[in-house]
C-alpha cells in the first residue's frame, strides 16, 4: 500500500469518525435523574396547541430562573426537551367525571385520574399502576397539564397536575383576565408542593406556598422553605437553561459540525489528494 493511499484512508476514518461522534451527541440519551419532567397530556379529543407547549415552557424556565434567585445559586433541572407531548386515550371530559380509584371530592378528579393515567403511559408499576406508585419515582419530579376541565391545580410529594384553566391562564386567556404571573405562580405553588413543601401558614401569608402565588414574582420562599429545598437531592448548583445557550441548538452544531468535516473528508478521499509537490533546487539538502 503506497503512502497515498495510507493518507487517503487516514483522512475517510477521520471523517467517519467525526460524523459518528456528532451522530452519537446529537441522539438524546433520556431524561436527565434528579430532574424536573414536564409533561403536556393531550386527551383523545383535543388537539396539540403550539401556544400552550410555548407557555408551559416560559412557566417552567421562569420558575427555574425565580428558585435559582432565592437558593443562592441552586434550582432544578429541566430536560431536552422541556416539555414532553403525551396524547393519552380518554376524551377530556372523561378526566373530570369519571370516579378515580382513590377516594376524592369532585374537584380532584381530573389529578387522579390524569395521575393514574400518566403512571400508566410511563408504564411505573405495569398494569396496577397507580398514583402511589407514581409520586414515590425516586429520579424525577413530575410537573403534569392536561388540557382538561378540572376543579383544581394540585400537588403532593413528587408530583404536581395543573388542568387546563392553568393552560389558559399561561398563555394569556384566562378567563377572569388574571395576569400570566398569577398563573406562572400557581404552578410555581404546586411545584413546591412536589419539591416536598407544606404550606407555609396564614402568619406567612405572602409566601409562595400560602398566597403569595397570587402576586408573583412579588412573593417569597420562607426559611424552613429554603432549608428542605437546599436538602433535596433535586436542587443543584447551576445556571438556569434561561442563561445558558441550548443544548439542543449544542448538539445540532455539533452534528452540522461534525458533517461538514466527514463531507470535506470524503471529497478529498475521492479526489485523491496528494501533498503538493515540493519544487527542490539543486542547492537544498536531501
Amino acid at each position: 500500500m503506497t503512502r497515498g493511499v495510507q493518507k487517503r484512508l487516514v483522512v475517510c476514518l477521520v471523517a467517519v469518525v467525526a460524523l459518528l461522534v456528532g451522530i452519537a451527541w446529537f441522539v438524546k440519551s433520556g431524561p436527565t435523574k434528579k430532574s424536573v419532567r414536564v409533561l403536556y397530556l393531550i386527551p383523545k379529543d383535543r388537539e396539540f396547541r403550539k401556544d400552550y407547549q410555548s407557555a408551559i415552557e416560559s412557566c417552567v424556565l421562569d420558575l427555574q430562573t425565580w428558585y435559582h434567585d432565592r437558593l443562592n445559586g441552586k434550582t432544578f433541572r429541566l430536560n431536552d426537551p422541556i416539555v414532553e407531548i403525551i396524547h393519552t386515550p380518554n376524551d377530556s371530559l372523561w378526566y373530570d367525571t369519571n370516579i378515580p380509584v382513590h377516594p376524592a371530592e369532585q374537584m380532584h378528579y381530573t389529578y387522579y385520574n390524569a395521575l393514574t393515567d400518566a403512571a400508566i403511559l410511563f408504564g411505573i408499576g405495569g398494569e396496577d399502576s397507580s398514583y402511589v406508585q407514581f409520586v414515590s419515582d425516586p429520579d424525577f419530579v413530575w410537573l403534569i397539564y392536561i388540557d382538561a376541565p378540572g376543579g383544581t391545580g394540585a400537588g403532593e410529594t413528587g408530583v404536581a397536575i395543573l388542568p387546563r384553566h392553568d393552560l389558559q391562564g399561561l398563555s394569556g386567556k384566562a378567563s377572569d383576565q388574571t395576569p400570566i404571573s398569577r398563573w406562572i405562580g400557581g404552578s410555581g405553588h404546586e411545584l413546591g408542593h412536589a419539591f416536598g413543601l407544606p404550606h407555609s401558614g396564614e402568619v406567612y401569608a405572602d409566601a409562595l406556598m400560602e398566597d403569595g402565588y397570587a402576586a408573583y414574582p412579588v412573593c417569597y420562599l420562607t426559611e424552613e422553605d429554603i432549608t428542605t429545598l437546599n436538602d433535596s437531592p433535586f436542587f443543584h448548583q447551576g445556571r438556569p437553561n434561561a442563561l445558558i445557550f441550548g443544548r439542543a441548538a449544542i448538539r445540532k452544531l455539533s452534528l452540522l459540525a461534525a458533517s461538514v468535516i466527514a463531507l470535506v473528508g470524503l471529497w478529498i478521499y475521492a479526489r485523491g489528494w496528494q501533498p503538493p509537490n515540493r519544487h527542490i533546487s539543486p542547492d537544498d539538502p536531501p
